[in-house]
């Protein structure tokens, strides 16, 4: 089975989001490693919330999604995603499997 990273980009308001395949990785655990060392914020407060495998982090009047699979970061979206007015930025492994 082999994994895929994609980004997405939100602009403010009713920009379109911008879709991105960022890489195609042969384990979970690459994909997860890749977006952790590439794409997370470092603030030792994300870093913290991913080894306590927490949800959602809020620095200042930012916040951070997060989603894990088999106990590895699959998911990291920032900004706020219900409120139309600001960006964000949302990255997703997706398994590629073969029938």
């Amino acid at each position: 089975m082999k994994y895929i990273l994609i980004s997405g980009d939100k602009g403010r308001y009713d920009r379109a989001i911008e879709l991105c395949i960022v890489g195609i990785y042969d384990t979970l655990q690459e994909a997860s490693d890749y977006l952790i060392e590439h794409y997370i914020y470092r603030d030792e407060k994300i870093m913290q919330a991913i080894k306590d495998y927490q949800k959602y982090v809020e620095i200042h009047y930012d916040s951070y999604y997060l989603n894990y699979t088999d106990n590895l970061l699959t998911y990291y979206s920032t900004g706020c995603p219900i409120d139309n007015e600001y960006g964000g930025e949302t990255y997703q492994i997706f398994s590629l499997e073969r029938e």
